[in-house]
C-alpha cells in the first residue's frame, strides 16, 4: 500500500507507539554483524525491544543515522557486495549471511523532519525460521502459507505474515471482509480502491486495538505477501 506504514508509523511515533509500525521486520543487535554494519553508517542507538520471532527471543535495535538514505545505500553497496537489497521510496532492506550461517537485517528510513535516517537491525540464527502457531485471531486464507509470527511483548502486540497466489486486490478484498465480521472497522480508506489498494488502517473500539494490514505482490515469484499487525492501543 505504497507508504502506508511508513506514514502509520511516524504519525504513531509522535504518540504513545513509539514506531511500532517498524516492528514489522525481524531484526536484532549486538552482534558482530551488526557492530561492522554500524561502522559504516555509525548509527547513534535509540533503544533495543526484545521480541519473539517464531518462537525464539530475540532483539530487535532501533538507531539514528545522520549519513542519507542514498549515501547509506551506495555505502552499504560498496561495503557488503553480496548482500541482498530491496529499494523502495524512502526505504531500504538490506540482508548478508555470515560464515556461521547468521542473517543480519536492516531496514534504513528516510525520516523527514526528523533525522536522515532511522535504522532498525536484527540478527536472525542460523537456519531456517518456522512460523509459531498463527494467531487466533488473524483471518488465515483458503490455502494460504504463514511465512512468520512475532511477539512484542514489551507493548503487547502481535505481526503475522502468510503467502498467498492470490492477487493483491483479491487478498485485500477477502481480508478486510474477514476484519469487518469480527468487529474491525477500516479507517484508512484504502481498502475500497479495487485497482491500487494494498492495505489498511483498522480500529476495534470494543477492545480499543489497532490493526495495519499490508499486502504486496512479488513478480519473481508471483506471490502475494500479506503482512498484518495488531497492538492495544494506550488507554
Amino acid at each position: 500500500m505504497k507508504k502506508t506504514f511508513i506514514a502509520v508509523a511516524f504519525l504513531l511515533a509522535l504518540g504513545t507507539l513509539r514506531g511500532d509500525v517498524f516492528s514489522l521486520w525481524p531484526f536484532r543487535g549486538g552482534s558482530e554483524l551488526v557492530e561492522s554494519t554500524d561502522t559504516v553508517l555509525n548509527p547513534k542507538t535509540l533503544w533495543d525491544e526484545e521480541i519473539i520471532a517464531d518462537g525464539k527471543k530475540l532483539k530487535m535495535n532501533v538507531a539514528m543515522a545522520e549519513t542519507p538514505l542514498p549515501e547509506c545505500l551506495t555505502l552499504l553497496r560498496k561495503q557488503f557486495p553480496k548482500a541482498h537489497f530491496a529499494v523502495n521510496p524512502g526505504t531500504v532492506l538490506m540482508e548478508r549471511t555470515a560464515k556461521n550461517g547468521t542473517r543480519e537485517r536492516i531496514l534504513l528510513v528516510a525520516v523527514k523532519g526528523m533525522a536522515p535516517v532511522l535504522r532498525f537491525a536484527m540478527v536472525l540464527p542460523a537456519g531456517k525460521m518456522n512460523p509459531s502457531q498463527w494467531p487466533e485471531d488473524f483471518p488465515l486464507l483458503p490455502g494460504a502459507t504463514p511465512l512468520s509470527v512475532m511477539e512484542f511483548p514489551a507493548r503487547n502486540a502481535v505481526y503475522a505474515s502468510f503467502s498467498t497466489e492470490e492477487s493483491v486486490s483479491s487478498t485485500l478484498a477477502s481480508m478486510t471482509g474477514n476484519l469487518t465480521v469480527s468487529g474491525w472497522t477500516p479507517v484508512s480508506g484504502e481498502s475500497r480502491n479495487a485497482v491500487k489498494g494494498s492495505g489498511e488502517v483498522f480500529i476495534r473500539n470494543t477492545s480499543n486495538q489497532m490493526l495495519v494490514l499490508g499486502i504486496r505482490r512479488d513478480e519473481k515469484s508471483g506471490k502475494t505477501t500479506c503482512s498484518i499487525y495488531k497492538r492495544k492501543l494506550k488507554e
